[in-house]
Protein backbone atom coordinates (compact mmCIF):
# COMPACT_ATOMS: atom_id res chain seq x y z
CA UNK A 1 0.00 0.00 0.00
CA UNK A 2 2.35 2.32 0.61
CA UNK A 3 4.87 1.86 -2.54
CA UNK A 4 1.42 2.42 -4.46
CA UNK A 5 0.75 5.67 -2.66
CA UNK A 6 4.42 6.85 -2.71
CA UNK A 7 4.34 6.25 -6.66
CA UNK A 8 1.20 8.03 -7.10
CA UNK A 9 2.14 11.07 -5.30
CA UNK A 10 5.20 11.59 -7.27
CA UNK A 11 3.32 10.88 -10.70
CA UNK A 12 1.04 13.79 -9.72
CA UNK A 13 3.76 16.28 -9.80
CA UNK A 14 3.87 15.87 -13.88
CA UNK A 15 2.58 19.12 -14.48
CA UNK A 16 3.67 21.68 -16.66
CA UNK A 17 5.97 24.24 -15.34
CA UNK A 18 6.07 27.51 -16.69
CA UNK A 19 8.44 27.79 -19.38
CA UNK A 20 11.51 29.47 -19.76
CA UNK A 21 13.15 31.99 -17.16
CA UNK A 22 15.46 33.94 -19.23
CA UNK A 23 17.51 34.95 -16.02
CA UNK A 24 19.17 31.78 -16.24
CA UNK A 25 20.44 28.31 -18.54
CA UNK A 26 19.52 26.29 -16.47
CA UNK A 27 21.02 22.59 -16.28
CA UNK A 28 18.38 20.90 -13.89
CA UNK A 29 17.99 20.32 -10.31
CA UNK A 30 18.27 16.53 -8.44
CA UNK A 31 17.80 14.75 -5.38
CA UNK A 32 19.71 12.35 -3.16
CA UNK A 33 18.81 10.91 0.04
CA UNK A 34 22.07 11.39 2.42
CA UNK A 35 20.98 9.11 5.23
CA UNK A 36 17.78 10.68 7.37
CA UNK A 37 18.18 14.15 4.94
CA UNK A 38 17.93 15.32 1.16
CA UNK A 39 20.73 17.09 -0.28
CA UNK A 40 19.44 19.20 -3.73
CA UNK A 41 21.80 19.74 -6.33
CA UNK A 42 21.36 22.40 -9.06
CA UNK A 43 23.48 24.06 -11.59
CA UNK A 44 23.19 26.84 -14.15
CA UNK A 45 24.87 27.22 -17.74
CA UNK A 46 25.07 31.16 -17.56
CA UNK A 47 23.29 33.82 -15.47
CA UNK A 48 22.41 37.05 -16.36
CA UNK A 49 20.99 40.24 -14.12
CA UNK A 50 19.75 37.19 -11.52
CA UNK A 51 19.18 37.57 -7.81
CA UNK A 52 18.72 34.06 -6.21
CA UNK A 53 16.56 31.02 -6.16
CA UNK A 54 13.55 30.36 -3.62
CA UNK A 55 12.78 26.85 -2.98
CA UNK A 56 9.49 25.44 -1.54
CA UNK A 57 8.44 21.96 -0.37
CA UNK A 58 5.50 19.60 0.17
CA UNK A 59 4.51 16.31 1.22
CA UNK A 60 1.43 15.67 -0.26
CA UNK A 61 0.80 16.17 -4.38
CA UNK A 62 -2.11 18.17 -3.85
CA UNK A 63 -1.17 20.32 -1.06
CA UNK A 64 -0.10 23.95 -1.79
CA UNK A 65 3.28 24.43 -2.21
CA UNK A 66 5.40 26.34 1.00
CA UNK A 67 8.49 28.01 1.67
CA UNK A 68 11.56 26.12 2.50
CA UNK A 69 14.64 28.55 2.13
CA UNK A 70 15.85 31.20 -0.39
CA UNK A 71 18.20 33.57 -1.28
CA UNK A 72 17.05 36.11 1.04
CA UNK A 73 17.61 33.76 4.18
CA UNK A 74 20.78 31.99 2.52
CA UNK A 75 23.30 32.76 1.18
CA UNK A 76 23.95 29.80 -0.20
CA UNK A 77 20.81 30.16 -2.89
CA UNK A 78 22.22 33.56 -3.98
CA UNK A 79 23.43 34.22 -7.41
CA UNK A 80 26.85 36.13 -8.41
CA UNK A 81 24.49 38.18 -10.75
CA UNK A 82 25.81 37.86 -14.26
CA UNK A 83 27.99 35.17 -15.08
CA UNK A 84 28.79 33.22 -17.69
CA UNK A 85 29.94 30.33 -16.80
CA UNK A 86 29.01 27.39 -15.16
CA UNK A 87 27.35 27.57 -11.09
CA UNK A 88 26.67 25.07 -8.98
CA UNK A 89 24.56 25.18 -6.02
CA UNK A 90 23.55 22.66 -2.90
CA UNK A 91 21.42 22.38 -0.62
CA UNK A 92 20.70 20.21 2.44
CA UNK A 93 16.99 19.35 3.79
CA UNK A 94 17.67 18.12 7.45
CA UNK A 95 13.73 18.24 8.47
CA UNK A 96 12.65 15.38 6.66
CA UNK A 97 11.32 11.78 7.83
CA UNK A 98 12.83 8.10 6.86
CA UNK A 99 9.74 6.45 4.64
CA UNK A 100 8.30 9.72 3.27
CA UNK A 101 8.07 11.18 -0.03
CA UNK A 102 8.85 15.29 -0.51
CA UNK A 103 8.29 17.38 -3.61
CA UNK A 104 10.35 20.21 -4.33
CA UNK A 105 9.81 22.98 -6.36
CA UNK A 106 12.92 25.48 -7.82
CA UNK A 107 12.34 28.79 -9.02
CA UNK A 108 14.82 31.63 -9.65
CA UNK A 109 14.03 35.44 -8.82
CA UNK A 110 15.92 38.37 -11.35
CA UNK A 111 16.54 41.44 -10.71
CA UNK A 112 13.37 42.82 -11.21
CA UNK A 113 11.75 40.73 -8.51
CA UNK A 114 10.31 38.50 -11.92
CA UNK A 115 9.69 34.50 -10.46
CA UNK A 116 10.59 32.04 -12.84
CA UNK A 117 9.85 28.28 -12.29
CA UNK A 118 12.83 26.00 -13.33
CA UNK A 119 12.47 22.49 -12.11
CA UNK A 120 10.56 20.48 -9.59
CA UNK A 121 10.93 17.09 -8.02
CA UNK A 122 9.84 13.67 -5.88
CA UNK A 123 11.98 11.64 -3.68
CA UNK A 124 11.06 8.83 -1.22
CA UNK A 125 13.34 8.45 1.61
CA UNK A 126 14.12 4.63 2.52
CA UNK A 127 15.81 3.95 5.62
CA UNK A 128 18.78 1.48 4.06
CA UNK A 129 21.19 4.46 3.72
CA UNK A 130 22.28 6.87 1.27
CA UNK A 131 20.95 5.97 -2.45
CA UNK A 132 18.60 7.80 -4.70
CA UNK A 133 15.29 6.04 -4.53
CA UNK A 134 16.71 2.69 -5.37
CA UNK A 135 19.21 0.13 -5.36
CA UNK A 136 22.49 1.15 -8.00
CA UNK A 137 22.82 -2.01 -9.00
CA UNK A 138 19.55 -1.97 -11.04
CA UNK A 139 21.17 0.97 -13.02
CA UNK A 140 18.18 2.40 -14.56
CA UNK A 141 19.20 4.61 -17.90
CA UNK A 142 17.87 6.66 -20.66
CA UNK A 143 19.98 6.95 -23.86
CA UNK A 144 20.26 9.45 -25.73
CA UNK A 145 18.36 12.13 -23.52
CA UNK A 146 16.76 14.21 -25.45
CA UNK A 147 15.92 12.12 -28.04
CA UNK A 148 14.28 11.53 -31.53
CA UNK A 149 12.49 9.77 -32.00
CA UNK A 150 13.77 6.29 -30.38
CA UNK A 151 15.04 6.07 -26.58
CA UNK A 152 17.02 3.24 -25.17
CA UNK A 153 15.69 2.05 -21.63
CA UNK A 154 18.76 0.34 -20.19
CA UNK A 155 18.28 -1.91 -16.13
CA UNK A 156 20.39 -4.25 -15.18
CA UNK A 157 18.10 -6.86 -12.76
CA UNK A 158 21.05 -8.92 -11.09
CA UNK A 159 18.37 -10.36 -8.13
CA UNK A 160 16.31 -11.74 -10.65
CA UNK A 161 12.94 -9.32 -9.65
CA UNK A 162 9.75 -8.94 -11.07
CA UNK A 163 10.23 -5.57 -13.02
CA UNK A 164 7.82 -3.04 -14.76
CA UNK A 165 8.81 -0.17 -16.77
CA UNK A 166 5.82 2.16 -17.99
CA UNK A 167 5.89 5.39 -19.64
CA UNK A 168 3.57 8.54 -19.00
CA UNK A 169 3.01 11.80 -20.48
CA UNK A 170 2.47 14.82 -18.55
CA UNK A 171 -1.16 14.24 -18.44
CA UNK A 172 -0.36 11.28 -16.42
CA UNK A 173 -1.59 8.69 -19.31
CA UNK A 174 0.20 5.65 -19.75
CA UNK A 175 1.58 4.95 -23.57
CA UNK A 176 3.65 1.93 -22.97
CA UNK A 177 3.90 -0.67 -20.23
CA UNK A 178 6.68 -3.30 -19.83
CA UNK A 179 6.47 -6.15 -17.69
CA UNK A 180 9.69 -8.83 -16.65
CA UNK A 181 9.04 -12.11 -15.01
CA UNK A 182 12.56 -12.14 -13.48
CA UNK A 183 13.36 -15.09 -15.64
CA UNK A 184 15.30 -12.92 -18.54
CA UNK A 185 18.68 -12.18 -19.20
CA UNK A 186 20.15 -9.92 -15.87
CA UNK A 187 21.02 -6.79 -18.72
CA UNK A 188 18.25 -5.49 -20.71
CA UNK A 189 17.27 -2.97 -23.24
CA UNK A 190 13.98 -1.73 -24.00
CA UNK A 191 13.61 0.54 -27.37
CA UNK A 192 10.56 3.03 -27.31
CA UNK A 193 10.17 4.68 -31.03
CA UNK A 194 8.08 7.72 -30.08
CA UNK A 195 7.39 9.21 -33.37
CA UNK A 196 3.53 8.88 -33.11
CA UNK A 197 3.79 11.11 -30.16
CA UNK A 198 4.33 14.75 -29.60
CA UNK A 199 7.09 16.44 -28.65
CA UNK A 200 7.78 16.72 -24.88
CA UNK A 201 8.96 15.45 -21.57
CA UNK A 202 7.32 12.17 -20.97
CA UNK A 203 8.41 10.13 -17.55
CA UNK A 204 9.76 6.20 -17.50
CA UNK A 205 8.51 4.62 -14.40
CA UNK A 206 11.06 1.60 -13.00
CA UNK A 207 9.04 -0.61 -10.62
CA UNK A 208 11.08 -3.33 -9.59
CA UNK A 209 9.29 -5.78 -6.74
CA UNK A 210 10.47 -4.66 -2.80
CA UNK A 211 11.64 -1.29 -3.94
CA UNK A 212 10.03 2.36 -4.35
CA UNK A 213 9.73 2.92 -8.02
CA UNK A 214 12.41 5.35 -9.57
CA UNK A 215 12.08 7.57 -12.52
CA UNK A 216 14.03 9.04 -15.20
CA UNK A 217 12.50 12.43 -16.94
CA UNK A 218 12.57 11.87 -20.61
CA UNK A 219 12.44 14.85 -23.53
CA UNK A 220 11.19 14.13 -27.23
CA UNK A 221 12.91 17.11 -29.48
CA UNK A 222 11.30 17.20 -32.97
Amino acid sequence: MYKKSALFSCLMLLLPLIPAFSAVEFLGLEALQEADRVRLDWATSSETANQGFILERKSDSLAAWEALNDYLHNDDLRSPGSVSYRTDYSYIDSSVRVGECYHYRLSGVDIASNIGRLDSLCICLSGTGVKKLFPLDFAFEAFPNPFNPEVKLSFNNPGGKNIGIDIYSLRGERIMRFRSAGTGPENTLLIWNAAEFPAGVYLAVLKVDGFPATTQKLLYLK
